[in-house]
């Protein structure tokens, strides 16, 4: 059965891994080093987090958000996720692991309910709460994300059990 590392790609990597033998995921959020065009140092970083991960886990699954860029997010960062992405594709691909990308609007309208409009509503504050729902309290929003991320990659693993969806859908003498 699948063991799946998600990651929200950014310089506040968040991530949430999952096996079948875990109640919930573990999930946290690692600050990547550097500067703005420091592109090689976070590689660097983010290439060691990955290995210790596998080493520890040895995840068979890995997916990512998919890097969505518009004309009003800077060149840099454009760079720098695209680098972050190769990396963790290569990663994988050294590894034999199997990769996915999700799409933010996918995973969000699973996991939040909606995939856009969100008006007034942060969607980051919205992870947070579908997280603290099924009774998980990461400290950041690029932890909360990767969760729902994980979440969503889940529903496309048949068989893959998620005993919090489990325990929502049964009602509160699941609960304990």
């Amino acid at each position: 059965m699948a063991s799946v590392l998600a990651l929200d790609i950014a310089t506040n990597l968040g991530w949430a891994l999952h096996k079948p033998e875990m109640e919930r995921p573990f999930f946290g959020q690692l600050k990547l080093p550097g500067k703005p065009g420091d592109i090689g140092w976070r590689a660097h970083r983010l290439r060691e987090f990955l290995r210790d991960q596998h080493r520890m886990h040895r995840f068979t699954h890995l997916v990512f958000e998919a890097q969505h860029v518009s004309s009003k997010i800077d060149m840099n960062v454009i760079q720098m996720l695209l680098g972050l992405a190769g990396v963790t594709e290569l990663f994988a691909h050294d590894k034999g692991i199997k990769i996915y990308k999700a799409h933010i609007s996918e995973w969000r309208k699973h996991f939040l309910g909606r995939g856009s409009g969100f008006g007034n509503d942060n969607p980051k504050e919205l992870a947070l709460r579908q997280c603290a729902e099924f009774g998980w309290y990461p400290e950041t929003h690029d932890a909360a994300e990767a969760c729902g991320i994980l979440d969503y990659f889940l529903t496309l693993v048949p068989g893959h059990p998620r005993p919090w969806r489990d325990r929502n859908f049964m009602g509160a003498h699941l609960r304990g």
